[in-house]
This record gives structure tokens, sequence and C-alpha cells, in this order.
């Protein structure tokens, strides 16, 4: 038996940040430049102090930032999980950046 997709599966790529203002735009940059289609981004930031929000922000609506101060941080990603508008994600630290091919099913 063939299992025929009837659409190609939204995959959301959640970004965990806090203080990484030097590292954040590469990562979002190597999470919305995926050979993959269609793709969200979404940017959770728990409060940072260096200019992290104002990066984040600069992308506009080409992301979905998630802006708390302090909160805790795993019933934070829970939520975010919980929201998703497909069952496919991929969670990224800033200590990971995508390739372009990273996406791949």
């Amino acid at each position: 038996m063939n299992i025929v997709r009837s659409h190609t599966p939204l995959v959301s790529i959640i970004i965990n940040n806090y203080n990484y203002g030097s590292f954040i735009a590469q990562a979002i940059d190597s999470a919305l430049n995926q050979t993959y289609s269609p793709i969200e981004v979404i940017v959770v930031d728990d409060g940072s102090t260096d200019n992290s929000r104002e990066i984040i922000t600069s992308y506009g609506d080409k992301i979905t930032p998630v802006l708390k101060k302090m909160a805790d941080k795993p019933q934070l990603i829970m939520q975010v999980l919980l929201q998703l508008r497909d069952q496919l994600f991929a969670f990224s630290t800033l200590t990971i950046f995508f390739s372009l091919k990273k996406l791949l099913l």
C-alpha cells in the first residue's frame, strides 16, 4: 500500500535564545535559508539583557518571536510546542547552526 501525502508538511524551527546576541542572527539566517519548504521560524527569548531582542525583532514577519522575561524555560518551550501549526519541528540551541539541507525529508 502506498501512502500519498496530500500536502508537504510545515516544519517549525524553534530557536532557543538567552543573551546570544553575537550568534542569534546567524542562527536565524541558517533557519530561514533552508532548502526545505514550507517552514516557520520561532525564536524563543527568555529575557535577554544584551542586544538579542533588537536583532530578533529586526526580522519582522519573517519569524515568530516569543519574547518573555525570565519565564520557566521548559514550560515556555512546551507552550510553543503546543501551538505549532503542524507536527514536525526542529529545535536549535545557539551552539548548533543548520546546514542548508538540514530539513530534507
